[in-house]
């Protein structure tokens, strides 16, 4: 038990100096309160907001080999898998066909419904206020269903 909870401890510190170094310390600091509510207060929640966000036609162009990506999705928690993430990398990491049509050069590159973009590790207020878009709360957030799984 003690191993894991310095893995874990270990992870954190990590996240915590690669999201500041970034500009997400003010996500952080939230997602250290929210962890905190008490069951029934109202939270953030994060499966409705990601999917307002790709119903308006907001767009995250990336690379899942990319960590930043991969941390910008972590940001949503179970939302992450309801963005409206494009893959423009090859295997071999190069751009492919969709990466250059959209002369993406920075990833992660979020288009916004105006035709706005920005680049880069966004925290989640950001992206709201680019969206137009307000992070829903609720005392009850969405939850991401499950598949089924035999264990």
């Amino acid at each position: 038990l003690e191993p894991r909870a310095m893995m874990a401890a270990d992870f954190f510190e990590a996240t915590t100096s690669l999201a500041e170094s970034s500009g997400a310390q003010s996500y952080l600091a939230d997602s250290a309160n929210v962890s905190t509510q008490a069951e029934g207060e109202a939270a953030p929640d994060l499966v409705a907001f990601a999917q307002a966000l790709r119903d308006a036609g907001v767009i995250m162009y990336g690379a899942d080999w990319c960590p930043i990506c991969s941390q910008q999705k972590l940001l949503f928690e179970d939302g992450g898998k309801f963005l409206d993430f494009r893959e423009v990398t090859n295997p071999d990491r190069s751009l492919n066909a969709l990466g250059q049509q959209e002369n993406i050069t920075t990833y992660p590159t979020w288009q916004f419904q105006n035709g706005s973009r920005q680049t880069g590790l966004l925290t989640l207020q950001q992206i709201s206020t680019a969206a137009n878009i307000a992070i829903p709360t609720a005392n009850r957030p969405t939850i991401a269903n499950l598949p089924s799984a035999t264990v």
